[in-house]
């Protein structure tokens, strides 16, 4: 039977079966482009601005929450804090510093012939240790440690002085006494 248009009585121009239904989608296609295109015109022309897609709203949720977390420093997030720092630790640690210092002085010595005049010429790098010239061959070098100075004499034996401060900060790490 053929297609037509029963008011008319004329046949209808339209191809039909699968071209028509092609027809059809290609049309709703064009009318949702240019439905979309008008809404983007009369947004624009309202001022309105584009909607923020999902992906940047969950990236500023993200960015903002750790934002709050560094800020706030919860405890489950810094882990647990160390103990407070006994006279004898920060004596400990001095007793490193220095050793440190005086190799570095032995060092410019054994290399130059000659004591360095400052801490500074031997290499060092820290402001906060004393030195001193005795004579020719002996220097003091002096850290404070909270409400005392630890110093040292390039004379004195290193090795039990470093053995005990390693002893000492290493059993603060396990949790125990902190007594060198």
């Amino acid at each position: 039977m053929p297609s037509g248009n029963l008011e008319t009585g004329r046949k209808d121009p339209r191809p039909s079966g699968a071209r028509d239904s092609k027809s059809l989608l290609l049309e709703a296609a064009q009318s949702a482009v240019e439905a979309r295109r008008a809404d983007r015109e009369a947004a624009r022309r309202q001022g309105r601005t584009r909607r923020v897609s999902p992906l940047v709203g969950a990236l500023t949720g993200v960015v903002l929450g750790t934002a709050v977390l560094v800020a706030l420093r919860p405890a489950w997030l810094r882990g647990p804090s160390l103990p407070p720092e006994t006279p004898a630790l920060r004596a400990a640690s001095a007793r490193l510093a220095l050793a440190g210092e005086v190799s570095r002085v032995q060092t410019f010595r054994r290399a130059s012939g000659r004591l360095p005049r400052t801490l500074r010429e031997a290499g060092s790098g820290t402001e906060d240790i004393g030195y001193r010239i005795e004579s020719e061959s002996t220097f003091v070098i002096s850290l404070r440690a909270g409400d005392s100075t630890v110093s040292v004499r390039s004379t004195d034996s290193l090795r039990p002085a470093v053995a005990r401060s390693i002893r000492a900060l290493r059993h603060r790490r396990e949790g125990g006494d902190s007594r060198p």
